[in-house]
C-alpha cells in the first residue's frame, strides 16, 4: 500500500487524513505536539519538528513514503525540500521558500505589475534598536497611519496589528519581534476581504471556493468568520479570480495548493498574500464540502489534493453551488476554563471546541487564541450567517474563580464589552439584555443586581464577566 506523509496534525489538516484513508493511502502523521488535535488519525504518528525540513526527511526516508502534503500551515519550505531530495510531486524549494516570505512573495508580486499593499522591510537585531534614531520608517509609508505592521513569516495574524501614530507603530514592532527580527510595514488597505482556495496541478488551476472573511478587535485582525459562497456579483468573482490565478501563477505554483488573501478596494483589486497551500481553518475541509456539489455529491477538494501529491492526475470537476455556509468563531476572555456550556438540543456536529476543561484561554490578539467555531448551512444566506450566530451565542465558556489574570482583565479600562448606548452587542452578537439573562440562568441568582462591582465586571466581560464575578465572590 502506498504512503503519504502529512506535515502538522492540527484541525487543518484532519480532513487530509480522512481524504488519504479514503482513498486507500497509508499516512504517516507529523507534528511536534504528540498531543495535537489530529494526532491519532494517522495510521503512524511521529513526533518531530515539521519546520525542520532535514527531520521530516528521515521520518519520510524510514516510511519510504510515496508522498508528502502540507495543508493549511505555513510550512510549504519542509514539503519541497522533502519532495525535491525523494523525487516526489511538488514544487520547487525557492517556490515554498517565496511564498513563507512576506517580502519576497510582495516583491515578486510587485514587479508582475500586482497590486499589492505599499510595504517597507526592516530588520532588528535586538529590542533595544527599537527607537527612532535606529529604525527610520519610510515617510511614504509611516506618513499616512493606519499601518500594519506584520512579522515576516509569521501565520494566524500572530504579531499583526494596525497602528494609528508613531507611538503604537514602535510599540506594535516590539511586539512583531517576539515572532520575527524581520519585521514588515505596509499601508493599511480599507475593503472588503476575500479567502480564495484553488488546487494546481501541471499549472491548471482549479479555484474551489471564494469566501467572504469578516474581521473584528481592530487593531488586531482576528477573524471572526467566514460566509461562502461570497456576496458579491458573479462578475466580480470573475474578475478578482482572474487576478488571483494571474497572481498564483507568477509566483510559479504549479503543483499542489494555493490560498489568497484578497481585497477589493477603492484602487481596485489588491493582493493581500498567497500562501503555496491549501486552506486551513475550515473552509477547505467543511464550508466547502458543505455548500459545493460535484454530481449531486458533496465535493471534498482534500481528495484531489492528495491525489496531486501521490502523483495522480487529476480531472478537475465542475462544481455548482449548494446554498450557503458559515463559520463563525467562539471567543473568551482571559483564564481557566472550568466548562464548557452547550445548550441540550444543539447540533453537536457543527460545533468545533479547541478547548477543554482546565486550559488556559486568552484575550484574542492573534488567531490561534480563538476557543472554537460553530459551522451552518442553509439555503439561503442571512438563515445560514443567523444560525451560526444563534448557536455561538448559547456557548459559554465559564471560567474558573480567584484567576490573577482574569481579575487583571476586569480591572482593565482598555476594553468594554458593553458601554450601555454605545455598544450593545458583544462579540458574539449578544446584546445587554440577553447576556443578562444568560448571567441569572447560570448561576441561579440575581442578588448581585445592586452591586457596582459586578456591573463592572459585566460591562468589561460580558457574561462570562459576570459569571466570574458570581462564582469569586459568593
Amino acid at each position: 500500500m502506498k504512503k503519504i506523509l502529512v506535515v502538522g496534525c492540527g484541525i487543518s489538516q484532519a480532513p487530509t487524513y480522512t481524504s488519504a484513508k479514503k482513498l486507500g493511502y497509508t499516512t504517516i502523521g507529523t507534528d511536534g505536539n504528540p498531543n495535537s488535535y489530529a494526532h491519532e488519525m494517522p495510521d503512524i504518528f511521529e513526533e518531530v519538528d515539521i519546520r525542520d525540513p532535514k527531520a521530516v526527511l528521515k521520518i519520510a526516508k524510514k516510511h519510504n513514503i510515496d508522498g508528502i502534503v502540507v495543508p493549511g500551515t505555513d510550512f510549504p519550505v519542509t514539503g519541497a525540500y522533502v519532495a525535491e531530495k525523494m523525487g516526489l510531486p511538488g514544487i520547487p524549494i525557492g517556490v515554498a521558500e517565496t511564498c513563507s516570505n512576506k517580502l519576497k512573495m510582495r516583491k515578486v508580486l510587485e514587479k508582475s505589475g500586482f497590486n499589492v499593499p505599499s510595504f517597507q522591510a526592516i530588520t532588528i537585531n535586538h529590542t533595544a534598536e527599537i527607537s527612532g534614531k535606529v529604525i527610520k520608517i519610510d515617510e511614504n509609508i509611516g506618513k499616512d497611519y493606519p499601518v500594519v505592521v506584520k512579522p515576516l513569516s509569521s501565520m494566524a495574524a500572530r504579531g499583526v496589528r494596525s497602528v494609528n501614530n508613531v507611538n503604537e507603530l514602535y510599540q506594535a514592532i516590539q511586539k512583531a519581534y517576539l515572532f520575527d527580527k524581520r519585521i514588515i510595514i505596509e499601508k493599511f488597505e480599507s475593503g472588503m476581504e476575500f479567502s480564495l482556495d484553488s488546487l494546481v496541478q501541471d499549472g491548471e488551476i482549479f479555484t474551489f471556493a471564494f469566501a467572504d472573511r469578516h474581521f473584528m478587535l481592530y487593531p488586531y485582525f482576528i477573524e471572526i468568520g467566514h460566509t461562502m459562497p461570497t456576496i458579491l456579483d458573479d462578475w466580480l468573482v470573475k474578475e478578482i479570480t482572474e487576478e488571483y490565478e494571474k497572481a498564483v501563477k507568477a509566483l510559479g505554483i504549479t503543483n499542489g495548493a494555493a490560498k489568497g488573501d484578497i481585497k477589493l478596494t477603492e484602487r481596485g483589486i489588491v493582493i493581500g498574500e498567497i500562501a503555496a497551500r491549501i486552506s486551513g481553518g475550515f473552509l477547505s475541509g467543511w464550508t466547502t464540502p458543505y455548500t459545493a456539489i460535484k454530481e449531486y455529491h458533496s465535493y471534498h477538494p482534500h481528495d484531489d489534493l492528495v491525489r496531486i501529491h501521490m502523483g495522480e492526475q487529476v480531472v478537475f470537476p465542475c462544481i455548482k453551488n449548494n446554498g450557503f455556509s458559515a463559520e463563525r468563531t467562539i471567543l473568551s476572555i482571559p483564564g481557566i476554563v472550568k466548562e464548557i456550556i452547550v445548550p441540550q438540543h444543539t447540533p453537536a456536529k457543527l460545533i468545533h471546541m479547541h478547548i477543554k476543561e482546565g486550559d488556559e484561554v486568552y484575550f484574542p490578539v492573534n488567531n490561534t487564541n480563538r476557543c472554537g467555531s460553530v459551522l451552518s448551512w442553509s439555503i439561503e444566506r442571512n438563515d445560514s450567517i443567523n444560525e451560526a450566530r444563534r448557536i455561538t451565542k448559547k456557548i459559554f465558556i465559564r471560567l474558573a474563580p480567584n484567576q490573577l489574570k482574569t481579575d487583571a482583565f476586569l480591572n482593565n479600562e482598555k476594553f468594554k464589552m458593553f458601554v450601555p448606548g454605545e455598544k450593545e452587542e458583544d462579540w458574539h452578537g449578544m446584546d445587554i439584555q440577553d447576556a443578562l439573562q444568560q448571567v441569572i440562568e447560570i448561576t441561579g441568582r440575581d442578588d448581585f443586581l445592586k452591586n457596582k462591582l459586578f456591573w463592572e465586571a459585566f460591562y468589561t466581560g460580558g457574561a462570562q464577566g459576570g459569571v466570574y464575578f458570581c462564582d469569586t465572590f459568593k
